[in-house]
């Protein structure tokens, strides 16, 4: 039978419920986006249906989503949060919950944390005209339904609108990077930075499409911004952050971001930090460290399609350690 989800978003200060919350199912720490919230904070989906899994900007950079329980009907080990810059979420165990429950899981409250200055929904987006604003649901209903050409229409014509429409401007970016017209979603990312600087997925999408061209001096410069606008809510941006930072030259930069990757990677999630931390170690010539880095990764990812790749590696710093050893007696 289907199952089906119902529920709300409220914030624990009493401000107003922006739109477009995206809302994350999390099954034994794989992650994804499956649903959005409307004006007043509401949401619903079906699921384990793939139709309604939505794009989410940091998914190049996030775990790997096997959606075994999601696809399979099985809600065990799965739980629903919020996820709103500057916000802690509340989450919802959808443990025992079977087709024929109440779908209604009730209220996900979101608390506001200090020292952060990212913003999800810009203020600019609460002042928009209702004719925008009836565009930009419009486009949202159709992004996800999976209908992008619709969505990328009536998200143009709500920045036609009104032109400083920041999440409007964000969410047309999200829409052209599911259509693969990359150049146009990093002229949307770039006017919505333009409408809003604090808009951290924005900089999170520009530092991302420059991750993906190799181009790194531009990749760090944004998701150094992106975290320092909000280093809470995105462990996995610590990691491509800490890539990119390594890959323009930025040893200290790139350590100390994997580290704060492994800090905040409480499940590890994302064993791909110990490797770049064994690389960054073995660069400092502390190969001690690094094989334990290395060492680490093959514990987590034992399958992974670098193993093999990494094997050689360690051996190498194993042989590197053992001398290192021997110059210290």
């Amino acid at each position: 039978m289907p199952l089906f989800i119902t529920g709300r978003v409220v914030m624990a200060d009493g401000s107003p419920v922006p739109e477009t919350i995206n809302i994350k199912r999390d099954c034994g720490g794989e992650e994804v986006v499956v649903a959005y919230t409307d004006s007043g904070g509401r949401f619903s989906f079906q699921w384990g249906d793939r139709s309604q899994t939505l794009a989410d900007v940091t998914a190049p950079f996030s775990a790997a989503d096997s959606g075994t329980n999601a696809l399979n009907g099985s809600v065990s080990d799965c739980e629903l949060r919020a996820e709103l810059a500057g916000y802690r979420s509340d989450s919802a165990s959808l443990t025992g919950h079977r087709a024929f429950d109440n779908p209604n899981i009730g209220s996900i409250v979101l608390h506001r944390m200090e020292n952060v200055e990212g913003l999800t929904v810009s203020a600019t987006s609460f002042a928009a005209p209702p004719a925008a604003k009836k565009a930009y649901i419009k486009g949202l209903k159709a992004a996800q339904k999976s209908n992008f050409p619709a969505a990328a229409k009536n998200l143009e014509n709500a920045v036609r609108i009104y032109p400083r429409y920041a999440n409007a401007w964000l969410d047309l970016a999200r829409v052209r990077m599911q259509m693969n017209l990359r150049e146009q979603a990093r002229d949307a990312y770039l006017k919505a930075l333009e409408a809003d600087d604090k808009l951290v997925q924005a900089q999170i999408g520009l530092g991302l499409i420059a991750a993906n061209r190799n181009q790194w001096a531009d990749a760090a410069k944004y998701l150094d911004s992106a975290l320092r606008l909000d280093p809470v809510d995105y462990v996995n941006i610590w990691l491509a952050d800490a890539i990119a930072n390594y890959n323009a030259g930025h040893i200290d930069v790139a350590q100390k971001s994997v580290n704060e990757t492994l800090k905040q990677d409480s499940r590890h999630r994302y064993p791909g930090a110990n490797r770049l931390l064994g690389l960054i170690l073995a660069t400092r010539k502390d190969y001690t460290g690094a094989v334990s880095q290395l060492r680490a990764y093959m514990a987590l990812e034992p399958a992974g399609p670098d193993i093999a790749t990494v094997k050689t590696q360690l051996e190498q710093l194993e042989t590197l350690a053992a001398h290192e050893r021997q110059a210290t007696r």
